[in-house]
């Protein structure tokens, strides 16, 4: 399986977590690790660049941070260039149909706070509805996000233990077909 990576984080080099997770994805020749901030600086998003590699893939992975409970400002811009009409969704748009599509989020609140009697309110499935959304109408396969609760302050075991979980995900992909 072919799998895009997208790391997504405007201040990695001060994300612990984030940085830890990137050192510990495998090498593989199926596995594409593009980080977006890296690529354009800027905010100008290659379409033809980004339709090319989602060409290429089997499935769609994006890690970031959940901020002001969405995504950072470059992955929606790169939503607004990449998955065009046409492209990714109406009725002639099929090029993302049948890819996984997939989150690895980062949060600064432990779960507790992800509830409706939580300091935020909602759920985090509530908070992810319009990205579900997105890869729904992109007629894509939804996968629950992998949630890395209190990433601020992992350490150790905690940082090991999600950081295995994502490892395994995607070496089980990696060695499907």
């Amino acid at each position: 399986m072919n799998i895009l990576y997208y790391v997504v984080h405007p201040d990695l080099d001060h994300s612990n977590a984030n940085r830890s997770l990137l050192r510990k994805l495998p090498l593989h020749p199926q596995l594409k690790v593009i980080d977006l901030y890296d690529r354009y600086p800027s905010f100008s998003v290659n379409a033809v660049a980004e339709k090319e590699l989602i060409d290429w893939a089997d499935a769609l992975f994006f890690q970031h941070p959940l901020y002001w409970y969405s995504v950072p400002a470059l992955l929606k811009q790169w939503f607004e260039i990449v998955l065009t009409p046409g492209y990714a969704y109406g009725k002639e748009g099929t090029a993302l149909a049948g890819k996984r599509w997939q989150h690895i989020i980062s949060t600064g609140g432990n779960a507790n706070a992800y509830r409706s009697e939580g300091y935020n309110q909602y759920s985090m499935e509530e908070l992810l509805r319009p990205l579900e959304s997105t890869a729904g109408l992109c007629r894509c396969e939804w996968h629950e996000p992998l949630i890395h609760f209190s990433a601020k302050h992992a350490r150790g075991e905690q940082l090991n233990a999600f950081n295995d979980q994502v490892v395994n995900t995607l070496t089980d992909l990696l060695e499907t077909r």
